[in-house]
């Protein structure tokens, strides 16, 4: 489970401090990886990025504007699978704020207008089975649920 940023902006090498005025608004995402094909290629000694872009690998919740929700440390972060816990955590245990990873972002790529940050998961990620049920959720955003299709 991760936070989601939506760009209304973007740049390049902009500072911490200009980023807030470039969001747009924020979901609860999950960024899936294929393990299979990743270890397969990873041992094949090839690039794995089809291991991450392959269809519906980045399931992504309602977006709420940045006026009417912005994060905040004590908010919750948290992951279930099939009623269970798997990831539990709060936003103030990110490495970096939103604008101090954009900002370190913007320093490697220029960021655009309808750019969506993934800014990191919490400690328990874990395998998913076929018609495992996902729930998501960050506090104050709108919940992301969804299943497992059968590889």
């Amino acid at each position: 489970v991760e936070l989601v940023v939506f760009l209304a902006d973007g740049g390049r090498d902009v500072p911490a401090p200009d980023w807030p005025d470039k969001v747009f608004g924020y979901a609860v995402g999950v960024d899936l990886t294929r393990r299979d094909v990743q270890a397969s290629l990873k041992k094949a000694g090839q690039p794995w990025e089809v291991a991450k872009g392959f269809d519906q690998s980045a399931p992504v919740g309602a977006i709420m504007i940045a006026d009417q929700w912005q994060p905040a440390g004590g908010h919750s972060i948290e992951l279930q699978v099939n009623g269970m816990v798997r990831q539990q955590a709060n936003l103030g245990q990110m490495i970096w704020s939103v604008p101090e990873l954009l900002a370190r972002l913007s320093k490697q790529f220029t960021l655009n207008a309808g750019d969506a940050v993934f800014t990191g998961t919490p400690a328990g990620v874990a395998s998913l089975q076929p018609e495992d049920r996902v729930v998501a959720r960050i506090q104050g955003l709108p919940e992301l649920e969804f299943a497992i299709d059968s590889l």
